[in-house]
């Protein structure tokens, strides 16, 4: 109901060209259990839960909106790590993706291997262009 809803409101403005599904999952406080500190660091620990953490839950927004708001450009966001997450994002529907964590973590390098990552895969499967399998995932 609540992507309905957004979606519903979202697609009254045409001006709104894109959606990003999704930054990160607030309220969240994850603790190192050998060093007992925080992992999240601002805000004494407490902050937006992102990386491997929101995969799914990015995954799920991404291919909701692009399900419901057509004319919207999806930016995925959540995860994103190496070829087979953006890979992921662009078959449930996003058009761009972002890489947050995975880049602070490795920086600017992460570029290029999850690029030739994602060519990999889609050399694999057989897929010479982003629009051969964007949106275009399968369900039971």
């Amino acid at each position: 109901a609540h992507f309905d809803r957004a979606a519903e409101i979202l697609n009254r403005y045409p001006t709104v060209t894109f959606v990003t599904c999704i930054n990160s999952i607030g309220n969240a406080l994850v603790i190192d259990l050998d060093s007992e500190t925080t992992v999240i660091k601002p805000k004494d620990g407490f902050g937006g839960l992102g990386g491997d953490y929101v995969l799914p839950t990015a995954l799920a927004n991404v291919n909701a909106f692009y399900r419901r708001c057509p004319e919207k450009q999806i930016i995925g966001c959540g995860g994103v790590k190496s070829g087979a997450e953006a890979f992921q994002h662009v078959l449930a529907g996003a058009k761009i993706v972002q890489i947050g964590t995975a880049l602070h973590d490795e920086g600017l390098g992460i570029f290029a291997r999850v690029k030739a990552e994602l060519l990999a895969i889609m050399a694999q499967k057989g897929y010479a262009t982003l629009a051969d399998f964007h949106g275009r995932l399968k369900t039971l």
